[in-house]
């Protein structure tokens, strides 16, 4: 029998390990940087930014995360009888820190102007999906994770000015909503799992996940593409 208790899993982002794909679908769009700024395409690479801390909404339990700079809530208890069998749990990305590995270069006007870029969680729409366990031996298997992320990024100029985009308030027509939603649905397969300690540690201590994770987690969608490492204590 396999039992995961709900709770929070803490990662870490290399360098590069993520990127985000402004494309012609889905581009920074024309005046987005000031008067005269034309639309942007491109890809931006990212590295983690640590969180430093972390506060559990449902429980005020707060770890401090160490180096950690990306958070996923596991919603419910997975019990998975005898050594076969799956379970899902509805999880959510409530923590996220990522910046740009460079700065990016925009037109306004005639001049080139370089942003540097944050990426953090919308707060003004959930980042939510479902993970599943399937157990193959005693205390081991693997899960498949989907996860529609809608995130936030601040793109900080050289002068310290700053222009906020957020993803949750684009509007979509509805006959392409669809299409949108999977833009932004990361998606990771067969992800080998070991049974780990259960729930993290106070504040003061680097909070520890409840199942062993021994590889990157890689996530993959249409626009974006999240490798990270499973955090572990310092």
């Amino acid at each position: 029998m396999a039992s995961f208790a709900a709770g929070p899993d803490f990662f870490k982002t290399p360098e590069g390990g993520a990127t985000f794909a402004f494309t012609n679908s889905l581009p920074i769009p024309d005046h987005f940087f000031g008067r005269g700024s034309k639309r942007h395409i491109g890809v931006i690479h990212f590295q983690g930014k640590p969180l430093d801390s972390f506060t559990d909404a449902r429980t005020g339990k707060k770890y401090s995360t160490g180096g950690a700079d990306t958070v996923v809530l596991r919603e419910r208890d997975v019990t998975i009888e005898g050594n076969a069998g799956s379970g899902t749990t509805p999880i959510e990305l409530v923590a996220l820190s990522l910046t740009s590995t460079k700065q990016i270069e925009v037109e306004i006007g005639n001049k080139k102007h370089k942003f540097h870029v944050h990426a953090t969680v919308s707060k003004k729409k959930r980042s939510t999906g479902t993970m599943t366990f399937k157990q193959t031996s005693a205390g081991r298997g693997v899960f498949t994770s989907e996860l529609n992320v809608v995130p936030l990024f601040t793109f900080v100029g050289e002068g310290g000015e700053e222009k906020h985009l957020d993803l949750a308030e684009i509007e979509v027509p509805a006959e392409k909503a669809a299409a949108f939603k999977q833009l932004g649905t990361l998606v990771a397969s067969d992800v080998p799992w070991e049974q780990g300690s259960q729930g993290g540690q106070e504040t003061g201590k680097v909070a520890r996940a409840a199942i062993a994770i021994g590889e990157a987690v890689v996530h993959t969608a249409p626009t974006h593409i999240h490798e990270a490492l499973p955090y572990e204590p310092e």
